[in-house]
């Protein structure tokens, strides 16, 4: 026979109202913390399995967050979900996560859909379209990671990303600072990465009085990059570039990797920085703008909090957090 919250209660010898507040983490609750004890050690004995169902019927939160991501996505973005996974359960919430990796906006949505229909209290997006976003409706509680795009219109969206422009202007600053004067831009697909572009830019101009969109190097697809990379070391023999800045680790990795095939020394020759700090940058001693990502899932979890405990004040907000330079071999020796 299923254990009833009833039959905790009365084994305990406390009000059901009281096992109630402190199984669900209540803030409002006021029991001992020998009385807590108690209430735990005999769900334990008992076997007592919370009844979700029951508390969405009596218009309680369900606890659960809806968390939509990209497994196959950058590495920053799975080691988010896991400081996520782990923030909301030292919480008490329960996350259920889908993986819509490869999905059409369409399928996408389906999945958000899916996660709605299960009563989530609010979602969390990693991976996203403006058209899947424009959809959600306005009464559910959202939070966007990694967004590209600001719905300040959106009063349940909260956004929080890293400044990418920021993390830009640190590395090609630093590059002018450590002697090199025609520091380039390598990546792909410009809409992705137009604010570490316009940090670029932004750090040229600081140093060189104007902008040189000359040197800035972005193909359409992935896949082209390759390409550039044996191009790069043409133009450091041109003399037309001395460093350069790539829009992500794993670009930086390949085009020293390039370079020093062709005899031509890091950072002696040319210098070279990259974007996430992911682990490769340590076995390679690159240097890279690190992501806050400790600070991203806090401020996705204390969100995410002030929904479950009702806490005054507006949802909707734009948190943008600063990046920082890790300094490395590949540009300075």
């Amino acid at each position: 026979m299923r254990v009833s919250m009833k039959d905790i209660a009365k084994a305990v010898g406390v009000s059901q109202t009281t096992v109630s507040m402190v199984l669900g983490n209540n803030k409002n609750c006021y029991a001992s913390e020998k009385t807590k004890e108690k209430i735990f050690k005999v769900v334990r004995e008992m076997g007592y399995i919370p009844n979700f169902s029951a508390r969405i019927l009596q218009g309680q939160p369900s606890r659960t967050i809806g968390l939509v991501t990209s497994l196959t996505g950058p590495e920053t973005h799975s080691k988010v979900v896991e400081r996520l996974i782990i923030r909301f359960g030292e919480k008490g919430l329960h996350v259920l996560m889908n993986n819509v990796s490869g999905l059409s906006p369409e399928n996408k949505y389906k999945v958000i859909m899916e996660l709605l229909s299960r009563r989530v209290d609010a979602l969390v997006i990693g991976e996203t379209t403006e058209e899947m976003t424009e959809r959600i409706p306005a009464t559910v509680k959202t939070i966007m990671l990694h967004a590209l795009k600001v719905h300040p219109e959106r009063e349940n969206f909260c956004q929080i990303t890293v400044d990418r422009e920021h993390g830009g202007w640190l590395a090609t600053d630093h590059l002018l600072k450590s002697g090199r004067s025609k520091p380039a831009f390598l990546g792909f697909n410009v809409a992705q990465n137009q604010a570490k572009i316009s940090g670029y830019r932004r750090a040229v101009a600081e140093h060189c009085g104007s902008p040189d969109d000359a040197r800035i190097y972005c193909p359409v697809t992935r896949e082209k990059v390759d390409a550039y990379l044996s191009e790069m070391v043409d133009l450091f023999k041109d003399d037309v570039i001395d460093s350069c800045f790539c829009s992500n680790d794993y670009i930086a990795a390949a085009l020293i990797h390039t370079f020093l095939r062709h005899g031509i020394r890091v950072p002696e020759d040319f210098a070279v920085v990259g974007f996430d700090d992911l682990s490769v940058c340590e076995s390679l001693e690159i240097t890279s703008v690190h992501q806050p990502l400790d600070e991203l899932a806090d401020a996705a979890c204390s969100k995410i909090t002030a929904v479950e405990n009702d806490y005054p004040g507006d949802f909707a907000e734009t948190i943008l957090l600063k990046p920082e330079l890790v300094v490395r071999s590949s540009t300075e020796s």
